[in-house]
């Protein structure tokens, strides 16, 4: 359970997971959110989403590991302001997207809880157009590597790298498109 509220981001989540369904090495868990977004400073509109969504995983090997989600999102773009570039008025509205999605993963790391050393990579690809109004392929590829500097110091790279193209009629909204910033741009 988390939640967020500030000025302008309020966010709720409720996630979760079953390690071991059936008493087995096959996760279970579904995931219901809600936020909402004051982006008149940046974009001149505001944003509501609301969805939720179930997700298994299941161990491919030792390092490998697959997880299956379908996601189910009411989009809404409200209050765009009158001065608002063209793209951005015609965005708004109601929009419900309808997904299914894979992540594979690769857990190269010594440890989970206290790590020193290792690697932990992901394969995302995303599929909307199972209803709902969006239709697209999305696919995201990034990596986590740590490696000791000093006693109780460790390194760690990240990077993440991705795309989206639509696979309708329709160009890519833009509560599906990808944005540089927030905290973790560095550089």
């Amino acid at each position: 359970l988390a939640a967020t509220a500030a000025a302008e981001r309020t966010e709720f989540n409720l996630s979760f997971t079953e390690p071991y369904f059936l008493d087995r090495d096959f996760s279970a868990g579904i995931d219901l959110f809600h936020m909402t977004r004051n982006l008149q400073d940046e974009s001149s509109f505001n944003q509501r989403r609301t969805g939720g969504g179930v997700r298994f995983g299941y161990p491919l090997s030792d390092n490998w590991r697959q997880t299956v989600r379908y996601r189910v999102e009411r989009n809404d773009i409200t209050d765009v302001a009158s001065d608002a570039s063209t793209f951005i008025r015609q965005q708004e509205g109601q929009r419900v997207t309808s997904a299914v999605s894979q992540r594979l993963t690769y857990d190269g790391r010594d440890s989970s809880l206290t790590l020193t050393r290792g690697l932990y990579s992901w394969f995302d690809t995303e599929f909307a157009g199972i209803g709902g109004d969006a239709d697209y392929l999305s696919g995201k590829f990034g990596s986590s590597y740590y490696v000791p500097l000093a006693d109780k110091w460790i390194f760690n790279l990240l990077g993440e790298t991705g795309g989206i193209v639509t696979t309708g009629d329709d160009e890519i909204q833009i509560n599906e498109r990808y944005f540089l910033g927030g905290s973790n741009l560095r550089g």
